[in-house]
């Protein structure tokens, strides 16, 4: 999670690059740098957009995974009768009821 905290951040929060100066001579040339350093600032903005979707998204299915496998193990737990269980037969049980049957 650190990792993608690091670029998320430089994506995200990194300082925005300065769009060229206008000069009162504006030539063609100048013009066209000018407009294409908007554009790529725009574009810039709307890739970190789709960062941070993407980040919520991971996030949100990271907690939901997280939740189901708390609740997978607590299945295991109850059907034990037993709080404490050997953690190799409970990943392979939790598993075996999170994969899909051949039926």
């Amino acid at each position: 999670m650190g990792t993608a905290g690091f670029w998320t951040y430089q994506f995200i929060w990194s300082a925005p690059q300065p769009l060229l100066a206008v000069t009162s001579d504006s030539t063609p040339e100048a013009e066209q740098q000018r407009l294409a350093a908007i554009k790529e600032e725009e574009q810039r903005q709307a890739k970190t957009a789709d960062l941070e979707a993407k980040l919520t998204s991971a996030e949100a299915e990271q907690q939901r995974l997280k939740e189901e496998v708390q609740h997978a193990f607590g299945d295991v737990r109850a059907r034990a009768g037993s709080p404490v269980l050997n953690y190799q037969d409970a990943s392979a049980d939790a598993l075996s009821c999170a994969l899909p049957t051949g039926g």
